[in-house]
């Protein structure tokens, strides 16, 4: 895989753009709201939250990278919605403190990555291993979700 400045950039870019998303809303109000939810009783992700996510952010950009580098339409496409819906659906969330939106938006994620995934056993198995182990942890993911969206009616 050669290296190629512009695509970095891009790659780079599309995933800031998400992440300034995600971060505007991420303010004392929000903290506040989700530290006063009720939390299932393994919730990991309290913890983890935003270390995971920025780590989920830096994989997901090696792979938009790889993806822009062999100028692959359709896993190009799917892979900027992911990022853009990782970075809207935080913003949703603590700005109508609406469980069930940022559940649902989140689920289809869970739909997309799997297309991503298919298109990098065929292409790179590595990459398509990290995706693997990613849609591993969405299952905990929205278990979670899922479990804190019926406790917070």
């Amino acid at each position: 895989m050669e290296f190629n400045l512009l695509t970095l950039l891009v790659t780079i870019g599309c995933c800031l753009i998400s992440l300034i998303i995600a971060g505007k809303s991420w303010n004392n109000e929000a903290k506040e709201w989700f530290k006063n939810l009720k939390h299932p009783d393994n919730a990991l992700m309290v913890k983890f939250m935003n270390k995971l996510g920025f780590i989920v952010f830096l994989m997901f950009g090696v792979v938009l990278y790889y993806l822009f580098i062999r100028k692959d339409i359709i896993p190009i496409i799917t892979m900027i919605t992911i990022v853009l819906i990782m970075g809207i659906s935080p913003f949703f969330l603590y700005k109508t403190k609406n469980l069930k939106l940022f559940f649902y938006s989140n689920l289809i994620i869970f739909i997309l990555v799997p297309m991503v995934i298919f298109f990098l056993l065929q292409t790179n198995l590595i990459l398509a291993i990290i995706v693997i182990i990613y849609q591993l942890w969405i299952v905990y993911e929205m278990s979670y979700w899922y479990r804190l969206m019926k406790m917070n009616r």
